[in-house]
């Protein structure tokens, strides 16, 4: 396992190219989930190179997936901290690969996260969102 924070330059290759190998194996290398997320880290990189100064637009990034795809990554950081950690830590190799899995059942319950990532792999991003929102008001 990894124990540095990633650093890479968002203009010129997206976080994917640091994700570690298991992960991006686990999912597929064209798995929507793992685009996603690698836009929604590399925005996050983006973002911080504009507030620091090093970047002078959040345009200058290469992405991978669609604004909806990053969108719903994003809300399910906001809906918990331990979720947005492994979010964050697995695709890295912070952590064993599953940690995902484990914080979205405990965020949302038993059952979720399965029909969640094979819509969210069909790009049928409306039903991952009534999901989420169904599973949090239970």
């Amino acid at each position: 396992m990894k124990d540095s924070i990633p650093s890479f330059d968002p203009r010129s290759e997206p976080a994917l190219l640091s994700f570690a190998l298991d992960f991006v194996e686990h999912y597929g290398p064209d798995s929507v989930f793992v685009t996603s997320l690698s836009d929604l880290w590399t925005t996050a990189m983006g973002r911080g190179g504009v507030a620091l100064g090093w970047m002078e637009d959040i345009s200058e990034i290469v992405l991978l997936s669609d604004a909806r795809a990053v969108e719903v990554l994003g809300n399910l950081l906001r809906r918990s901290e331990s979720l947005k950690k492994a979010l964050f830590q697995e695709p890295f190799g912070f952590v064993a690969a599953g940690a995902i899995e484990i914080a979205f059942g405990q965020t949302f319950g038993a059952g979720v996260y399965e029909p969640w990532l094979e819509a969210f792999e069909q790009k049928d991003f409306d039903f991952c969102t009534r999901l989420i929102d169904q599973s949090q008001s239970t």
